[in-house]
């Protein structure tokens, strides 16, 4: 009796260990669905010269993320994510939606920090708008050549 007791003890430390794991991976996998879907808008308000609006809005179990494009290119419109639950804080104030606007000059609006926390009480994953959509250059620029990588 004794050991099936601590045999359920121990079952139950485990799985709750693993559903603690499984709801971090989902959290993360929604960050980077999120952060991906702002990086497409952004290539295609660049390669197709025209402004671009991502607006994240709460559908009761999650959010729903749009993106669209201001001169009606609809054609080239991504389908509308639904991603899971998290809170928002725009330069430390709670939203309740979220819009951000990738122009065809390159700017990016809101300007500020974005915050992402799964929990109220859990430390952020911060972006630096629009830091975090620079691209960086690395050593090499331009098509390689053959003869210069030998």
């Amino acid at each position: 009796m004794i050991a099936l007791f601590l045999l359920t003890i121990a079952a139950g430390a485990i799985g709750w260990n693993i559903r603690q794991m499984v709801v971090k991976k989902r959290f993360s996998a929604n960050l980077e669905k999120f952060h991906d879907r702002l990086t497409t808008c952004r290539q295609l308000a660049l390669n197709s010269q025209s402004d671009w609006l991502c607006s994240l809005t709460w559908n009761g179990q999650g959010w729903t993320l749009q993106s669209r494009s201001a001169e009606g290119l609809e054609f080239l419109s991504p389908p509308d994510l639904n991603i899971g639950p998290f809170l928002i804080f725009l330069n430390g104030k709670k939203q309740s939606g979220f819009s951000a606007e990738f122009t065809s000059t390159g700017e990016i609006f809101p300007k500020g920090v974005l915050e992402i926390r799964r929990l109220a009480n859990e430390a952020p994953t911060k972006w630096r708008f629009p830091e975090c959509f620079l691209l960086e250059e690395g050593d090499r620029k331009g098509p390689v050549h053959p003869e210069k990588d030998r």
